[in-house]
C-alpha cells in the first residue's frame, strides 16, 4: 500500500517495513527454532521454546509408574522457556511493533487489528 501511495515519499517507513519483518521472523525463531537451510540430516542444538515443551512432554508420556525428578526438572525448564520468550514478545509489541503501528497510522494506512499482550496463566495445586 506504501508503494501504491509515493514510493520515494514513503521509503523510511518501508525501510521499516524490512526490520520489522525481520524482528517478526525473529519471534517465530524464539518459539520454532531458526530454519536450517542446509541438506541432508542435521540436528539444530538450538534449544527452541517448543524443543523444551517437546522434550518435557516426550519424557512425561513414556513414563508408566509416574514422574521422576528428571521430567519435573524437564517441565520447568519447558515452562521458563515459555515465560522467558512472551516476556520477549511482549517487549517487541511495546517497543517496536507499536510504535511500527504508530508510523503508519500517521501515514493513514491502518491495516491492523488491536489485541492485547500475551499473559500466562498457571494453575497450582
Amino acid at each position: 500500500k506504501l508503494m501504491e501511495k509515493d514510493k520515494e515519499k514513503y521509503k523510511a517507513l518501508l525501510e521499516s517495513t524490512n526490520e520489522i519483518l525481520k524482528g517478526i521472523e525473529g519471534e517465530f525463531d524464539r518459539y520454532l527454532g531458526k530454519v536450517d537451510k542446509r541438506q541432508g540430516i542435521t540436528r539444530n542444538r538450538e534449544q527452541s521454546v517448543m524443543t523444551r515443551i517437546y522434550t518435557a512432554y516426550s519424557y512425561v508420556s513414556s513414563r508408566k509408574k509416574g514422574l521422576t525428578s528428571t521430567e519435573t526438572k524437564l517441565m520447568e525448564h519447558a515452562k521458563t522457556a515459555v515465560e522467558a520468550a512472551v516476556k520477549a514478545s511482549n517487549t517487541f509489541i511495546q517497543s517496536t511493533w507499536l510504535p511500527f503501528q504508530e508510523e503508519l497510522k500517521a501515514a493513514e494506512i491502518t491495516p491492523f487489528k488491536t489485541f492485547e499482550p500475551v499473559t500466562i496463566y498457571t494453575t497450582t495445586k
